[in-house]
């Protein structure tokens, strides 16, 4: 039996809500480790891990049981382009109207991401791409592979910026 739109709807605000509970809760134990607060930090990151327990099965739920990894791909890589590029331009424009320039620059280097993310998409689509080692900058989220370049090409972050996948956690 199918969930109601409503329904549905609420479930996906749910889905949101334990995503961005989940990456608040990681980002404010970095904060209390760095502050010495280890203990504040250690319950921080289980609040973290619980909600992120909670948004998995809640997708879940959303989307039924996890099917084929090569049918997501294929459907992520339709939804990347659409959904995600354009949409972080809008918003982008959207920004820059009102003046919100540095918020709007971050809004266009996603949309540059989430292109980078398509072209990845693609290329191991193709089987142009393996398994080698990926490089994230931890500034714009670009995904270089093989090895990270001298300046981030979407917002010039420096090498250093770049973590390998195995050091993003």
């Amino acid at each position: 039996e199918r969930m109601s739109e409503k329904v549905k709807k609420d479930v996906a605000q749910s889905f949101a809500n334990a995503s961005v509970a989940a990456e608040q809760h990681r980002l404010y134990a970095i904060r209390a480790e760095q502050e010495g607060k280890e203990t504040l930090a250690c319950l921080l990151q289980a609040l973290a891990a619980s909600e992120r327990v909670h948004a998995r099965r809640t997708m879940m739920h959303l989307r039924g049981k996890v099917g084929d990894s090569s049918d997501y791909v294929a459907e992520l890589s339709r939804r990347r382009r659409k959904d995600f590029t354009l949409e972080f331009f809008r918003i982008a424009e959207a920004l820059t109207e009102e003046g919100r320039d540095t918020t709007a620059e971050a809004f266009g280097q996603f949309g540059e991401v989430a292109k980078n993310h398509f072209d990845l998409l693609n290329r191991f689509q193709k089987d142009q791409i393996d398994c080698t080692a990926y490089h994230v900058c931890q500034v714009c989220g670009y995904i270089a592979v093989e090895a990270p370049p001298e300046n981030c090409p979407v917002c010039g972050a420096v090498r250093k910026k770049f973590k390998s996948l195995d050091e993003t956690g």
